[in-house]
Parts: structure tokens; sequence; C-alpha cells
């Protein structure tokens, strides 16, 4: 899941051009996934701006390193957000078809990619 991939603990200015950048390309999927459903662009923009924050570069001063791992922050945040959102479309999809959690774990575990070198 998006949210479980998030880094643990205490995020610093460092992650902010990372977590900016995932937020930004799972926002693009969220959003095709959000009109293929017919759901108001205007509604999926407020609840998930277009960006997590300016990321700040040059000569890394106090401010401009607080302000990077405010954006990080942010993003971390808002890829939270739209992992939840995910699944809850995913919940409310398979309480329609009628597929069981069972059948929906069994489902995410046969389309996971095998771990280790291939």
């Amino acid at each position: 899941m998006l949210a479980e991939s998030l880094p643990d603990g205490k995020l610093d200015n460092t992650d902010a051009e990372g977590l900016a950048s995932a937020y930004l390309r799972a926002r693009a999927l969220g959003a095709d996934i959000a009109m293929e459903l017919g759901m108001e662009m205007i509604e999926f923009d407020n609840q998930f701006p277009p960006s997590a924050g300016e990321i700040t570069a040059g000569q890394m001063s106090v401010q401009l390193a607080m302000h990077n791992q405010s954006v990080a922050k942010t993003a971390a945040l808002l890829l939270g957000q739209l992992g939840g959102w995910a699944s809850g479309l995913i919940e409310q999809i398979a309480l329609e078809q009628g597929i069981t959690s069972e059948q929906a774990a069994a489902a995410r575990e046969a389309a996971r990619p095998p771990v280790g070198f291939r």
C-alpha cells in the first residue's frame, strides 16, 4: 500500500524532493482514476492539491532546510491521504461487487511481484 512505503520516523529536508515527486506521480494516477469514475475534478483538486509545495534549491540555510522539511512532511501527509482514498475506493468497489475481504486480500497477494532477483 502507498502509506506503508512512506519513511518511518523523522523526515528532513533531504526527503522533500523524493516525497514531492512521489506525490505528484501518485496524484496523477489518482486523478485518472477519479475521472474514470466520474468524480468531479474540482472535488479531487480540493482534497489533493496539485503540489506539496515548492522545493527550494541553493545554498542550504536553516530557513531553506526548514522549508524543504515542511514540504517533505506535507508530501508524506498527502501521500497517506491519497493512499487512504485509494483504499476506500477499493473497499467500495469490493462491496458493490460482492467480493469478500479474503478474496480481495488473495487478489492483492497474487498481484504482488515476487521478492528477490529475477
